[in-house]
């Protein structure tokens, strides 16, 4: 999908269907030349630049009417793409939108890939690949504090932390260099304690991006929740109670629940998902057994579990059968029904209690404790990005790489501590040095770049 510089591309830049207003987007050297052939203005004969014109456009073989429409003119490089932009302001008709689009793509255009506008932005050095990716982030944003994250990146805040990693990689290789260059001069042990301890704090902040952004991450992907345990201890009825709706059927019959239900709210900013599954028991019908085995799946996938259990009632002696599903799971035992006589006891509860992250009790039928539930699921969620001013979004792709420039600044900090030749030493630190420039996009072949930019939406 790389440019090769001539052609000249056209979509919709606002979401399909019906509306008062669309925009269309044009970008290349010829997309001042396509308007000019379809678009009068109305009051005046020429467009300036940067300016909302009010005109029509018009079809230039018939001269037929097409719509009363905006017309805004951007000049390179002082436009989205860096390229020379038009933007059609028209009525959101989709038959006005369809038309327009074939008449540009008969005077010239062709109809824009998904994320193709960004992906030119990028080439012609407007955007960075952060900025660029940021751009996909916010437009998916699901939550304020997704959108603000996402917004702070397209600002360049994590552009501005990986140059200062890069940085002090670049120290490094120049104090190894000058080693290597002058092989000669005695720089002392002052000069290796420097070095070692430029090492340290590059090695700091890649890990503190790793850890921080990837935990902020959650604020755009979200969080899925499911709530699992034996039938009929009410998961359908906090399902309900979470949701503050009655979104799941509540009956008193064990096995109500055949397969997952699945509903989005906001949680302190975290698009939080909360699943309802199958009652997880052994002595089920066919039907049920496929609800269960669903359940399972969705409990090994799961970022958090709420695992339920009915304090009205004895422990079930087949409830043990669930801990096989429960092992190297993050769940929070909620004890339900609190509103009842309780019989459930503490040695019942014990190995689940042991095995569980936190302990909260509940009356899903009253809502008592659900309020200190939503604190023990935000707690476990987001312990690590309540501040603003510190979150990054570092995605997988940011991962993978920041991950392989500090091993590779490791292996390097080692070797230069072991006395191994700096020759040696800088295989390692230019290895550092190429991952970390292939997050902003210094370094990134094509497929990469298919990759991500696929992911955006036609029109941007």
């Amino acid at each position: 999908m790389l440019l090769d510089g001539t052609d000249t591309i056209a979509a919709r830049a606002t979401p399909p269907g019906e509306g008062a207003i669309a925009i269309l987007r044009l970008s290349g050297q010829m997309a001042h030349t396509i308007v000019g052939q379809c678009f009068r203005p109305r009051y005046q004969s020429d467009v300036k630049y940067n300016y909302m014109t009010l005109g029509e456009i018009f079809d230039p073989a018939d001269g037929s009417f097409i719509d009363e429409v905006f017309c805004v003119l951007f000049q390179k490089p002082h436009s989205y793409t860096g390229e020379d932009v038009v933007e059609i302001h028209c009525h959101g008709s989709p038959v006005i939108i369809s038309r327009s689009l074939e008449l540009f793509c008969r005077l010239g255009a062709r109809l824009a890939e998904p994320g193709e506008f960004t992906l030119r932005a990028f080439l012609n050095s407007r955007l960075d690949l952060t900025r660029a990716e940021a751009v996909c982030d916010l437009i998916r944003s699901r939550t304020d504090k997704g959108a603000r994250l996402a917004l702070r990146q397209l600002q360049g805040s994590l552009l501005e932390k990986i140059n200062g990693v890069k940085q002090k990689i670049i120290a490094i290789s120049a104090e190894l260099e000058a080693r290597l260059d002058f092989p000669g001069e005695d720089v002392g042990e002052e000069n290796r304690t420097d070095i070692i301890r430029t090492f340290e704090n590059a090695l700091q902040e890649i890990i503190a991006l790793i850890e921080k952004g990837s935990r902020s991450r959650i604020f755009l992907d979200g969080a899925r929740i499911v709530i699992a345990g034996p039938p009929n201890v009410g998961k359908s009825s906090l399902f309900n109670a979470l949701l503050r709706i009655d979104r799941a059927i509540v009956t008193p019959h064990p096995g109500t629940t055949r397969d997952t239900i699945e509903a989005t709210i906001d949680l302190k900013g975290c698009p939080a998902t909360y699943v309802d599954s199958a009652g997880l028991r052994e002595d089920a019908g066919e039907v049920e057994i496929l609800g269960i085995e669903r359940a399972k799946t969705e409990i090994s996938c799961a970022d958090l579990v709420l695992f339920l259990l009915d304090t009205s009632k004895p422990l079930a002696p087949d409830v043990t059968h669930i801990f096989d599903y429960l092992k190297n799971i993050c769940f929070i035992l909620v004890l339900n029904k609190i509103d009842l006589p309780e019989c459930l006891s503490q040695d019942d509860i014990r190995d689940f209690s042991e095995m569980a992250s936190k302990c909260v009790k509940v009356s899903a039928l009253t809502n008592k404790g659900i309020d200190n539930l939503e604190e023990a699921i935000a707690d476990f969620l987001l312990h690590d990005t309540s501040g603003d001013e510190n979150a990054l979004v570092v995605n997988e792709r940011h991962l993978a790489l920041l991950e392989g420039a500090r091993n590779a600044l490791t292996a390097a900090r080692d070797a230069f501590q072991r006395h191994i030749s700096d020759e040696m030493v800088m295989i390692d630190v230019r290895e550092a040095h190429r991952l970390i420039a292939r997050i902003t996009g210094e370094e990134v072949d094509e497929e990469v770049l298919d990759l991500i930019f696929s992911k955006f939406c036609i029109g941007k």
